[in-house]
């Protein structure tokens, strides 16, 4: 009944999971080291928790600030439109990156970029199926969707006395 529910409704996942997870757990705010003063972040996503395993996408710019916690603050921002925007499939776009490779990137709605593949991609099939893997990873640990069964008893249609047995 799960599976056939969650089938009709769309949800990809048919598994038991936590509707959420922490940013940290799979994304990683780092420092960006250049010659000036600023305090420049930005944040990678990684395919497995604990930033470990390859990373799957990668902020374009650089948050800067002369305080950290304002330049961490905005890199949680791109991330959360990262959640958002990159859970929808029409907002990557694959381009070349060379005569024989690929990257893509993505873009929010409105045609600014929000984040890009790291490394070179042999080819453009890949590249689709890279951009497969980023969704997947988005939708599992940050798509907040789900929906608790509940069977019971006390739920079900009672006939009260004097009621017609056929009356639910």
């Amino acid at each position: 009944m799960e599976r056939r529910i969650g089938y009709l409704t769309g949800i990809r996942r048919q598994q038991r999971q936590p509707l959420i997870n922490s940013l940290e757990t799979y994304f990683e705010i780092y420092d960006e080291a250049d010659n000036d003063a600023a305090i420049e972040k930005r944040w990678r996503l990684w395919e497995l928790p604990g930033q470990t395993g390859n990373v799957l996408l990668s902020s374009v710019f650089n948050f800067e600030d002369d305080d950290e916690a304002q330049a961490i603050a905005a890199a949680q921002a791109s991330i959360w439109q990262v959640i958002h925007y990159g859970l929808d499939e029409w907002n990557y776009r694959v381009s070349p990156a060379g005569e024989t490779t690929f990257n893509f990137e993505l873009r929010h709605p409105g045609g600014a970029q929000l984040g890009m593949a790291t490394t070179p991609i042999p080819s453009e099939a890949i590249a689709f199926e890279n951009i497969n893997r980023v969704i997947d990873q988005l939708y599992r640990f940050y798509s907040a969707e789900g929906f608790h069964l509940i069977e019971h008893v006390l739920l079900r249609p009672q006939q009260g006395p004097g009621e017609d047995p056929g009356d639910p």
